[in-house]
Parts: C-alpha cells; structure tokens; sequence
C-alpha cells in the first residue's frame, strides 16, 4: 500500500537482518518467546484467573520493539504483538486460556495519549478482535497521570496505581451475558496495573472471570 511505503519511509522497520512477519518477528522469533502464566499473588488471584505472559524481558528482540511501539510512533508493531498472541493461544496452543467474550485495553494516561496518538493495548486489542471476532470496550478511564511503573519500587506502584481507574459511563456495553473477559497490557512487571484493573470492573461485575494478557513480563 502507498500509506505504508510512506509510513517505512518517516519509521522504518529496523530489525536487524532477519527475514520476518511484516519486518518485525518471523514465525520463529514468535515461537522462540517463551509464554508462561505468571504466578499470581494472594490478592492477584482474588480479582484474576490468571496472567498470560507472551514473552520476557530478556528477550532482547520483544524488548526493543515494544520500547520502539511506546516511544517511536512505530504504532504498526502493534499488529505483529496481536498477531503473536493469536498464533501462541490460538494457533500453537502453547497454554490454554479460556477465549474471550470481550477485549479491554489497559488506558494510557490522556498525556501520553496525546503525544503519541494511540495507545499500544488498544491497537493490540483492535487487531486481535478482527483475528478472533471478539468485540473491544474501552471500559475504562485513567483519572489522573501517573508516573511509570518501571521507575519505582513495589510499594510505590501500588499507591502509584491506588484508586486510579474508573469504568466509562458513557460507553455502552452489555456484560449480563459475558463471562470471560481478557484485560491486555504491553507489559507488566510486578501485576499492578492488571490488578487494579480487575479490582475496577469486578466493583461492577463481580461475576466476571478476568484474564491477564501482556507481551512481555520480567
């Protein structure tokens, strides 16, 4: 497509010298990424069934393109993730993770929103639902601007994260009939930001079975 020659020409699609997937991971480099489920603390399990990791932090490879995805408007690397997920769950069938009958993408703070123009979780999100046939909600709001996860200590990022989400009372959507719901992440480090999301929605919808999806986790 012309967009996308123009759109390699302003953030060309560096990945070393691998021939792959849309310039960013062959199918190997996708299978390589180590997915576990990540264990879960005491209060995690009381709001998540359970926290589904695509890959590490020391997969060098992932790392950088999440890094170039948050911070190098390289937006369409969003599809790749989306995609990995897909062929790890759904293809390969690495770990069984119940399907989902709706997508909910971690918010970004409105600053970060604003300087880059999207949010990774909900590119993530839009890209899958199109694979699997799922509907996406943008359920919830981030309140206030928070500092990153990654720049603090364990009780820091939970007074960090304390109180901070709200669910969108003008966005309409119908949870009587779901029962799964995944919440998608770009990456997570401690649980946190999954955890207070949960704690969010289950305040609304105690019934709900929540399922942790990230690309990359320590």
């Amino acid at each position: 497509m012309i967009f996308n020659k123009y759109l390699n020409l302003f953030f060309p699609l560096q990945n070393y010298d691998f021939t792959n997937i849309d310039r960013y991971l062959s199918e190997k480099e996708i299978l390589n990424c180590h997915s576990r489920l990540k264990k879960l603390t005491i209060e995690q399990s009381r709001y998540l069934e359970s926290i589904y990791v695509m890959s590490n932090y020391t997969n060098k490879i992932v790392f950088d393109l999440i890094k170039r995805s948050k911070y190098n408007n390289e937006w369409k690397i969003c599809d790749v993730f989306a995609y990995s997920i897909y062929y790890k769950i759904f293809v390969n069938g690495e770990i069984f993770i119940p399907d989902p009958q709706v997508l909910i993408p971690v918010p970004a703070d409105f600053s970060r929103f604003i300087q880059r123009g999207y949010n990774v979780p909900s590119c993530i999100c839009k890209v899958l639902s199109k694979k699997i046939n799922i509907p996406v909600i943008d359920i919830f709001i981030k309140k206030r601007n928070t500092i990153s996860q990654n720049k603090l200590d364990k009780k820091s990022r939970l007074n960090n994260l304390n109180n901070v989400f709200k669910i969108n009372q003008d966005i309409k959507y119908n949870f009587s009939n779901i029962e799964i719901v995944w919440i998608v992440d770009d990456v997570s480090t401690t649980g946190t930001t999954l955890l207070e999301c949960a704690k969010t929605i289950k305040k609304s919808f105690p019934y709900l079975k929540i399922y942790g999806i990230v690309i990359s986790s320590n």
